[in-house]
């Protein structure tokens, strides 16, 4: 399991710094925009993971779980990429490690958020 951060890169260092803290020191920073850093702490035993989680969301971080490597990362992926209404409005949780730099109107949904729309809408 990964512990997956969103932050800004003016607050990354102390996010990492505080991962290190916890004893999380293999670290990977990902930078999908301008100001949005996603910071990963690889391989992460499952009852720590949800600990850490539990602990760094008390803290008001940003914070989710992921798998580690093969299909069940691919399909985390592939959930959280930016989804981009006409030409006008795009939507991608906080933590999506995918490029937004050229996005228009970007709207980032962090936890607790309303959802991406993605689920099944009955006809009315």
């Amino acid at each position: 399991m990964d512990v997956v951060i969103a932050t800004t890169a003016a607050e990354m260092s102390a996010v990492v710094a505080r991962l290190g803290g916890l004893g999380l020191h293999r670290t990977q920073v990902i930078a999908p925009g301008d100001a949005r850093r996603v910071v990963v702490a690889e391989d992460v035993d499952d009852f720590e993971a949800a600990r850490i989680t539990r602990v760094l969301r008390g803290e008001g971080v940003v914070v989710v779980t992921r798998p580690s490597n093969g299909a069940a990362l691919d399909a985390w992926r592939r959930h959280t990429e930016p989804i981009t209404f006409g030409d006008r409005i795009s939507v991608c949780p906080a933590w999506s490690e995918h490029d937004r730099s050229a996005l228009p109107g970007l709207i980032e949904l962090g936890l607790g958020g309303f959802g991406n729309g993605e689920h099944h809408r009955p006809d009315c």
